[in-house]
């Protein structure tokens, strides 16, 4: 009974590693995926967040 519950208990773990490594991984591909989108703004001289920060009067 100890056992099974330390079992379940290294499964959990393992789980909750596992979990975080791909959320870990998806947060990752989403930063690539938003740089790479900012590098091609910045390439092609647009960007909707700086054209939004250059159109907004200044106070």
């Amino acid at each position: 009974m100890v056992l099974k519950l330390k079992l379940m208990a290294c499964w959990y773990r393992m789980g909750k590693i596992q979990y975080m490594l791909v959320n870990g991984m998806s947060l990752m591909i989403w930063v690539v995926v938003y740089l790479k989108m900012r590098s091609v703004d910045i390439h092609v001289h647009y960007s909707p967040m700086d054209k939004l920060v250059l159109e907004s009067p200044i106070p």
